[in-house]
């Protein structure tokens, strides 16, 4: 995402250097490499069948509809500069990627609490339960199952 990051502002803010153009142009094209792997990240720290299939759905409706929305940024009138597209686009990859670093933050902070509640579990030995076997077909959410880890 960084580098895709890198590569809309080479391509919106590059206004006489045409080889900066170009490598942002290049380097762009890694972008679906981001969408893909949010996508998996997205499902693999989701548990629970029907948590993990709307998440997804939500995940391409957005989708969806960020691709329809975004060609209306881009006016007839500012031909052939489209300046504020090109903004636009360099805003929502900053969006993007701050909303990354949070789900990043929020993932990892959420293992170390359930990690030290485990631990204190563990040390205590008075919940039994919590250390119930089989518990992965039990389809319980991400939020209700203490044994699931976020992958980072």
């Amino acid at each position: 995402m960084v580098i895709t990051l890198m590569a809309t502002c080479m391509l919106a803010f590059a206004n006489q250097n045409k080889q900066a153009k170009l490598a942002g142009y290049f380097l762009f094209s890694l972008s679906p490499v981001a969408m893909i792997c949010a996508l998996s990240c997205f499902s693999s720290n989701v548990a629970g069948h029907t948590k993990k299939i709307t998440v997804n759905a939500i995940y391409l409706i957005l989708y969806c509809t960020g691709n329809i929305i975004g060609p209306q940024t881009f006016r007839a009138k500012e031909a052939p500069d489209y300046r504020s597209a090109k903004i636009t686009i360099v805003a929502c990859y900053v969006v993007s990627l701050l909303l990354l670093i949070a789900l990043y933050y929020s993932y990892w902070s959420e293992n170390r609490k359930r990690d030290r509640i485990t631990q204190q579990k563990r040390e205590d030995g008075d919940d039994p339960e919590f250390f119930m076997v089989n518990q992965e077909f039990a389809d319980l959410t991400d939020k209700q199952n203490p044994h699931f880890r976020y992958a980072l």
